[in-house]
């Protein structure tokens, strides 16, 4: 039986992960007079199948390099996951810009650590597509993930900037998804986050070529519920930060976050801030 798009995905980052994790020496775990054990929640921008992988790989480094018990939950869509972070579901969450930004002024969190990675986001289409422009992409039908996500709100934005744009979109629930309707040939033109575009591209080849590629900041933001331990927190961000550069799709580097960084988040994020506040009433 022909392995299915999704399935040949699935199969793939399977194998890039196991490679990696292969490539890495097994250290010595600490001894541990006392565990830390924190809920960490992973915002649904992947397929929970991948989401799974990329929370493993993350838990396994925790367990060689510290006295941290981590585990994962996440949510159906951007949504429900904020929901869940409002109600304290999460000691820490792992979350794009504009959330970040909406759960630190208006729930209490704090930011603790931001990820650096090729975030850029990507117009994509079918390699046999007769789209050769954004401007021709702007009248066909266009695949975005989440509505919430950012990439979708960065889209739907710079689309309303062209002139001439008549745009329809249609809204899947991840990027893995929106890559899958491409090759699926259900959508023409979509919009994914690189390092996805990138991970995947043994797959990709010879089906998608990017129309335009814009630089974005993308990146995940790592925060804290209010009234969390700050050696809870500090702890993770030291285990963290000395993660493998490279290691995974998902995965780069954390760094250290200033008050001015988070004063600016809040300042380029504004605007999109505003759409999460009209769904919680804000």
């Amino acid at each position: 039986m022909p392995l299915t798009v999704r399935c040949k995905l699935l199969l793939l980052f399977i194998l890039l992960h196991a490679a990696s994790a292969q490539s890495q020496q097994q250290a010595e775990p600490p001894e541990c007079m006392q565990v830390i054990r924190l809920t960490l929640g992973a915002i649904p921008w992947t397929s929970a199948s991948l989401t799974h992988l990329w929370s493993k790989k993350i838990s396994r480094h925790l367990d060689d390099t510290s006295c941290i018990e981590l585990s994962f939950k996440s949510a159906r869509n951007f949504e429900q996951f904020i929901e869940a972070a409002i109600v304290g579901d999460f000691d820490i969450a792992h979350v794009p810009a504009h959330i970040a930004s909406y759960l630190i002024l208006h729930h209490g969190f704090t930011a603790i650590a931001q990820g650096e990675w090729d975030g850029d986001t990507l117009f994509v289409t079918r390699l046999d597509s007769t789209i050769e422009s954004i401007d021709d992409s702007a009248k066909a039908i266009i695949a975005v993930p989440d509505p919430l996500a950012l990439v979708t709100l960065f889209a739907k934005q710079f689309y309303a900037s062209q002139p001439s744009a008549i745009p329809r979109y249609l809204e899947f629930s991840n990027h893995d998804a929106v890559l899958h309707a491409l090759l699926e040939g259900q959508v023409d033109s979509g919009v994914i986050l690189a390092p996805i575009y990138n991970g995947y591209s043994r797959v990709i080849k010879g089906k998608l070529r990017i129309l335009q590629r814009v630089k974005t900041n993308t990146q995940g933001y790592l925060i804290a519920r209010e009234n969390i331990d700050p050696l809870s927190a500090t702890a993770v961000i030291d285990s963290l930060s000395s993660f493998d550069i490279g290691t995974d799709l998902l995965w780069a580097k954390w760094l250290p976050i200033s008050s001015n960084q988070v004063a600016q988040l809040h300042v380029h994020y504004a605007e999109y801030v505003k759409i999460i506040n009209s769904k919680f009433g804000h």
